[in-house]
Parts: structure tokens; sequence; C-alpha cells
């Protein structure tokens, strides 16, 4: 059994997931980490749910390995027309973290697959085995099943952002160096990820859906406000980060342990 974080999002939700970076064409090759997460009318109720998934008895096809250009992500597919999805994604995430201080050389393995672990909630679009480092994100045909009705409705720009999201959580985790990183810590960094690379007219949305001035300070983070509206706590630490005089500074101490963000550490 791996300890893995699985994410749902309920009424207006989003997306998200997580790599690690490798080099490579569109070449068969192997891979390393995954996450999985879900977005239904986008008002991120995103029920999460941190689940042990038994990752050791699942069944499923794992399809082609393929590697991203000039990246060390590698990404298993069953449909190869997310690959390039997958690798734009690894590509926007890596190129933020990098300018922001990160260390992105390590390999990310990424899994699109038609069916998550069994142990997965069956309302996620992808999970990240932490343990394992490996994001496990549903291909776009079947993400796109999950509620036809979503609002904004699931297309592929919400797609790849998702994708971010996760990315970010497998580099991310490969850089943090402090001794019980929080769960709110991961997410900051990763939600901060997913905005910072998001098609302008795609984060103005959400922007606007989840109004507010973002946090003044770390002290305002906590887990219930994260468990409570996920999304938002994602909008909040966004625009919190914008406000920050040193960007990179902070992230490094957010990693280090330096700065603690969630009230209960958890």
């Amino acid at each position: 059994m791996n300890n893995t974080g699985c994410f749902k999002l309920c009424g207006e939700s989003v997306v998200t997931v997580t790599i690690h970076p490798e080099q490579g064409d569109r070449t068969p090759s192997s891979i390393n980490s995954f996450k999985r997460f879900k977005s239904a009318v986008v008002r991120a109720c995103v029920g999460i749910a941190i689940l042990v998934c038994a990752l050791n008895a699942v069944n499923f096809a794992h399809g082609d390995e393929l590697r991203c250009s000039n990246i060390n992500v590698r990404v298993y597919s069953v449909d190869r027309s997310d690959v390039d999805t997958a690798c734009e994604a690894a590509r926007e995430a890596i190129s933020f973290l990098t300018a922001n201080g990160l260390d992105a050389t390590g390999a990310v393995e990424v899994y699109l697959v038609k069916k998550l672990p069994d142990m997965a909630n069956l309302s996620a679009y992808g999970c990240y085995d932490n343990s394992r480092q490996r994001v496990y994100m549903l291909v776009f045909s079947e993400c796109i099943k999950h509620d036809p009705w979503a609002d904004p409705p699931m297309d592929r720009a919400l797609y790849r952002s998702m994708l971010v999201h996760e990315v970010a959580h497998a580099v991310a985790a490969a850089n943090f160096t402090a001794t019980k990183a929080s769960m709110l810590a991961h997410e900051y960094v990763a939600y901060v990820t997913m905005f910072a690379t998001m098609a302008p007219s795609k984060r103005e949305y959400f922007l606007k859906r989840f109004s507010g001035h973002g946090f003044d300070s770390v002290d305002q983070m906590s887990v219930a406000f994260f468990l409570l509206d996920p999304f938002r706590f994602g909008t909040e630490a966004y625009r919190h980060f914008l406000k920050l005089d040193n960007q990179k500074s902070f992230l490094e101490d957010v990693l280090s342990g330096r700065v603690l963000i969630g009230k209960d550490g958890s």
C-alpha cells in the first residue's frame, strides 16, 4: 500500500496534476510520477480526500511510454493525443519553478490512463503517489465524461492546468528540505504554479469567480480553510504570492521550512 493523495472537486471545481521532468523527445521511455484531481462546476468544492491507493494491486493499461522533448519527463498514455498536452503542461510548470529557484532535473513520470487506481475516489481526475513519485491522470476523453455540465466546461486549457498543478507537486516534492513539510505548503506551491501558468482568460475567470484580496500572511492559511474551499484557497494563495516583494525567496523559505504554512502544521 502506498500513501497517495487523491483529489476531487465538487460543484464548481478544478483539476491538478503532478509530474517529474526528464529529457527526450516523444520517444518511448520510462516514467516516475503523477497525481489525480477532479473538476466539475468550477466552484472547487474539492472534497479533497487523502486516501491510500493500493497501487500494487491495480490492473489498468499503461499505454505507450514517451519522452517529452527538452525536459526530463516521461509520459505513459493510452491516448497519444494527450501526450502533447502533458508535455506542454510539464514544460510550463518546470519553467515557472526553475525560474523561482527549484531544481527540476530529476525524472518525472506521468501516467495518463482510462481508469485510476481502484482505491482512488470515483469522482477524481487524478492522484499523486508521493511514495512512488508517480502521477496518475485520466486521459482527456475520460475527464470530459465526469460532468458534461461543468462550468466552465472541461477543455484542453483546463486539462493542461490540472496537469501543471500535479507536475508542480512532483517537482516541489523533490525540492522540499523541511523535515516535515505540511500539506498546505505543497498545495501552496502547486496552486501558485497552476495560476501563474494558466491561460489569461481562464485565470481571469477563476479570480472573478473566487473574488478576494489574497492572504495577508501565512497565519491566515489553514487546513480548515483549504478543506472547506480548496479552490478559493488556491486563488487566495496566488494573490498572496503576487503581493510578495521577493517571491523566489519566499518559495525557498517554504521549501526549507523557514516559513511554515498551516496553523496546525498539517
